[in-house]
């Protein structure tokens, strides 16, 4: 369970400093040029390290983490569609990845090869 929880918690630090060295890197992370370029190094180490760490932690417990982030994800798409909003094509690879991913794991578990 630890390290379910902990896979499962990476991932949103990970999305959070991504976003981060997207806004650094499009000149959005500092006023100044010394603190734009620091900005751009601690998104970038904060990028690495989370996803090193769920390198680290391993591909099974991101794969389990899937099947639990799959329903919120669908709940989220049917909100937008019933206000009318469109899911946009990278939100959409998102969710088609993110099925893949709880569908490889619920095989994984029915076969045997993946283990709780």
């Amino acid at each position: 369970a630890l390290m379910m929880t902990s896979a499962m918690t990476l991932v949103p630090y990970l999305l959070v400093a991504a976003y981060q060295l997207k806004l650094a890197l499009g000149g959005q992370g500092g006023d100044e040029a010394a603190s734009a370029a620091r900005m751009r190094w601690i998104a970038g180490g904060a990028t690495f390290y989370t996803a090193a760490m769920l390198l680290a932690g391993g591909s099974r417990y991101l794969l389990l983490s899937s099947l639990l982030y799959l329903p919120g994800a669908l709940l989220y798409w049917a909100w937008q569609r019933h206000r009318g909003m469109a899911f946009r094509a990278r939100e959409t690879l998102v969710l088609w990845l993110l099925a893949g991913m709880a569908a490889v794991a619920v095989f994984g578990l029915v076969s045997g090869r993946l283990q709780l």
